[in-house]
């Protein structure tokens, strides 16, 4: 029997993190056909993050930086090989910037991440954002 292929422990423990600071829930899955361990952070609520993709990285951002008490900063994954957004969208070399609604965010065995949501109007995330100010700061 093949040896199950896993994401990077050090990469694993920082998802585990951004996924506690988003307010998810960590899911690991095995596919015993592929021999591939897959850890997903299933959020219960969409969240907004802004995605920045530079060269062969994608950063994730967490808004706003501090969230359920926790720093989020920015949280880094290897663009390369990926089956995320930024792939399916950008060739290698290039840069983006966008804003998603995140519903679930899926750590693969060669450390890249991969992104379910989906790319809200500006009107929308104006309305995110000052409903999520009213409930931090009690504006």
């Amino acid at each position: 029997m093949k040896k199950v292929r896993k994401p990077p422990e050090e990469l694993v423990e920082k998802f585990k993190y951004m996924c506690e600071v988003l307010g998810g829930r960590i899911e690991e899955k095995v596919s015993h056909e592929f021999e591939l361990v897959f850890v997903r952070c299933v959020l219960e609520e969409p969240r907004m993050v802004h995605i920045d993709i530079i060269k062969d990285v994608m950063n994730i951002f967490v808004e706003p930086p501090i969230f359920h008490g926790k720093w989020s900063a920015g949280f880094s994954y290897p663009l390369e090989k990926s089956t995320s957004i930024g792939s399916a969208l950008f060739e290698k070399g290039t840069s983006a910037s966008v804003k998603a609604k995140v519903e679930q965010l899926t750590l693969h065995y060669d450390g890249t991440v991969s992104i379910e949501g989906t790319i809200p109007s500006f009107k929308e995330y104006q309305e995110w954002l000052r409903k999520l100010e009213r409930k931090v700061f009690g504006i």
